[in-house]
């Protein structure tokens, strides 16, 4: 048993300090679920796991998610990763379920309902992402991209205004957000205000100078509602320059 958890122990600190996928030995893996054996070997797992969720991998973070959760079915950490990395995979309901365990495990872990919310908006389920990213919002004001989600879910129900200052808000919070410039200009530009919609794609482009096509196409035809041909030329040539087959 001691060596056991020694061994359990010296694999931790070493996935800490190594930043790639490392192998457990043989009687790590067989550890009884629920001992303290167990649940070190888990941490390891979900340390392992998070270094490939940070990286894009994203299958292999779902399976050492899944080797922590057997060693220790009550590690709301593996749930949450897990549960980020179906995200990623647009496994949304799957998701879902993982972040929800994740907070019957452990009701503060603002992470996982800001998750949850996104997942809740790809589904098109408004009103519950709309209560996830407001949890998250209560547990940590700062956070930006929740302030962006929210918003997106308050426009998909009608509410203009509330999207509008969220949006405003997420950039009170972080200057340098690209998705809530882009997403405050596309609502600018529903509510025809062509300048403002000028603005944020403007300062969207700047940020990210690699932008797809789609915003020169539609921060051009705000110029063109505002009255700027020649800049609206200009961005439609852009798209169609960006758009062309290579």
């Amino acid at each position: 048993m001691y060596l056991a958890t020694a061994l359990a122990t010296a694999f931790f600190w070493t996935v800490a300090l190594h930043p790639f996928p490392l192998a457990l030995p043989p009687a790590l893996l067989s550890a009884p679920p629920g001992t303290a054996l167990a649940q070190a070997t888990a941490e390891s797992f979900v340390l392992q796991g998070n270094t490939k969720l940070e990286s894009g991998d994203y299958r292999g973070a779902i399976a050492d998610f899944n080797q922590a959760l057997q060693l220790n079915p009550n590690a709301a950490e593996a749930y949450l990763g897990r549960g980020i990395a179906r995200s990623n995979l647009h496994d949304y309901l799957g998701a879902i379920d993982d972040l929800t365990r994740a907070l019957q495990l452990n009701p503060a872990e603002s992470e996982a309902y800001f998750f949850r919310g996104d997942a809740l908006l790809n589904l098109r389920a408004y009103r519950d992402a709309l209560d996830d990213f407001t949890r998250a919002l209560q547990a940590d004001p700062n956070n930006a991209d929740a302030y962006v989600g929210r918003g997106q879910a308050r426009r998909a129900l009608g509410d203009t205004a509330g999207a509008l200052q969220d949006f405003t808000q997420a950039l009170t919070v972080n200057p340098q957000s690209v998705d809530a410039y882009l997403a405050r200009g596309e609502l600018r530009f529903t509510l025809q205000d062509f300048q403002g919609a000028v603005e944020d794609l403007t300062q969207v482009l700047r940020l990210n100078p690699n932008a797809e096509a789609e915003v020169y196409i539609l921060r051009g035809a705000a110029r063109r509602e505002s009255g700027d041909q020649a800049g609206a030329r200009e961005d439609f040539q852009r798209a169609a320059d960006l758009s062309a087959p290579r």
